[in-house]
């Protein structure tokens, strides 16, 4: 018993320490890539920086895009995520070093493409570390990370240059510590195997076999969508709080991963992905539409404005966490992934950053800023009934006139399920075939991929001992008479 307990603490130590590195390597890439602090803020020097962040955002997209399109489907492979993860670690340092410590006008330039290159190779190494189980695990701590971050640059900012400069350098190498360990400890593997095991809660992925490119910007489409507009205001929105250093992103992200670790820590099972993207957001999106009506600098109207920064951080958060368990099963390889996302995030952010640079008065800027958020937030609050109407249309009519009515329906399906021993998941399912739907409609439905709608129904059928979608219904039916 001893022996265990000891056991447990080293590994607690170990994942507070992974822990740790994560939040650091977080702290040093989003100041990057998103503006979190103001101009102002005394980040090292101002006018390098600015530079430096600039470039990283295309190095980000040169590196993601290059990430997308070359690294192949056998990087998980021990010597293949070792040499990616030693890569990213030299051009993270190197590009560094070359904008802080040498100075200069070019030397920034070139050191962002090259740390923007780099992040991008260790980010898909960070992942492909992480045990990523379930959609709110991932959205949950993702959120205490990102939390933990944005702190700890808010004191950065406020040392002095020096210190700033010393106290980034320790972020940069805890950041690469764990990937750089993991993947030389593994570098021997000659098989793909994926850390995160089968604990992949109700999610089994986006698809059935190895995605073809036009399948995964296909499939990952809508969250990138959030993500866009999550970089794009991000890096063009004035600072509402410039006298202390703090960006109105810094300010949405606090908030934002805040709420969203606790409604998610403490919500249970009860706060699910289709409730948040289905429920939730569009709830979300049609208040700030109304108060974004409002005269412009009215209380109703501030109120609104603050809550698009914040609900834009939401949507980035969820959207990157989406983004990740995507990718969790290896039918989305984390550098096809990582690489995705980090292209389209890094040309929102250079759109954002060229409204910024372009001349318009802040509120012209305000006012794109504004049309393309309620742009976003109208199609949150429409997508879902589009989605479900365009497959409900697909889906064959009821084929029997004596099944039982929709409420009738889910009491009989679920005398069934106790019968047969189903899950509450594939309980679900059964109602939606009683009703005659196809497996599209009741993937959209579910919030879930088709491949998973037919694991759920190949379980039900070897449960129920039917061989077919008319047996489940027969087998509905005769419940429903036996119970008259």
């Amino acid at each position: 018993m001893a022996e265990t307990k000891e056991s447990t603490n080293r590994f607690s130590f170990a994942d507070l320490f992974i822990g740790l590195c994560g939040v650091s390597f977080v702290a040093t890439v989003l100041p990057c890539f998103l503006k979190l602090a103001s101009i102002e803020a005394a980040c090292f020097n101002t006018v390098v920086f600015e530079t430096f962040s600039l470039t990283a955002l295309v190095g980000g997209l040169v590196g993601g895009l290059l990430s997308f399109s070359v690294v192949s489907f056998e990087y998980q492979a021990g010597n293949g995520k070792f040499a990616v993860a030693s890569v990213g670690s030299l051009l993270y340092l190197i590009g560094y070093g070359m904008a802080f410590a040498f100075g200069g006008e070019v030397m920034p330039l070139i050191g962002g493409v090259l740390f923007g290159m780099g992040a991008v190779l260790l980010c898909a190494v960070w992942v492909s570390c992480m045990s990523l189980r379930d959609f709110s695990h991932v959205v949950s701590k993702g959120s205490l990370v990102v939390f933990a971050a944005v702190l700890i640059d808010q004191v950065v900012f406020v040392l002095a240059g020096q210190a700033a400069v010393i106290a980034s350098m320790i972020l940069l190498v805890l950041g690469i510590a764990p990937p750089l360990r993991i993947a030389w400890k593994n570098r021997a593997e000659k098989t793909s195997s994926h850390p995160s095991g089968d604990a992949v809660g109700e999610y089994d992925g986006l698809f059935a076999a190895k995605p073809s490119a036009k399948e995964i910007i296909k499939a990952l489409s809508s969250s990138m969508m959030g993500l866009v507009v999550f970089a794009a205001y991000s890096n063009a929105i004035n600072d509402p709080f410039p006298g202390v250093g703090v960006s109105g992103t810094s300010f949405g992200l606090v908030i934002a991963s805040l709420v969203i670790f606790l409604v998610l820590r403490f919500g249970g099972r009860r706060i699910t992905a289709p409730f948040i993207y289905w429920v939730l957001f569009p709830a979300i999106a049609a208040l700030l539409v109304f108060l974004d009506s409002f005269p412009i600098n009215s209380p109703a109207f501030m109120v609104g404005a603050t809550g698009i920064t914040v609900f834009c951080s939401c949507l980035g958060l969820f959207a990157f966490g989406f983004l990740l368990i995507a990718g969790s099963e290896n039918r989305v390889p984390f550098p096809r992934s990582i690489g995705l996302t980090f292209a389209v995030f890094s040309f929102a952010g250079l759109v954002g950053r060229a409204l910024r640079y372009s001349g318009f008065t802040s509120d012209e800027i305000g006012s794109i800023l504004l049309v393309l958020s309620t742009a976003y937030m109208v199609y949150l609050l429409f997508a879902p009934a589009a989605q479900l109407w365009k497959s409900r249309k697909a889906s064959p009519e009821r084929a029997d006139e004596s099944m039982p009515e929709v409420d009738d329906l889910a009491n009989v399906c679920e005398r069934v399920s106790k019968r047969y021993g189903l899950s509450p998941r594939e309980e679900e399912v059964l109602v939606y075939v009683g009703q005659g739907y196809n497996s599209p409609y009741i993937a959209k439905a579910l919030f879930i991929s088709d491949s998973t709608v037919r694991s759920h129904l190949k379980s039900i059928y070897r449960k129920t001992e039917a061989a077919s979608r008319m047996d489940l219904v027969d087998l509905i039916r005769n419940e429903n008479a036996s119970a008259r």
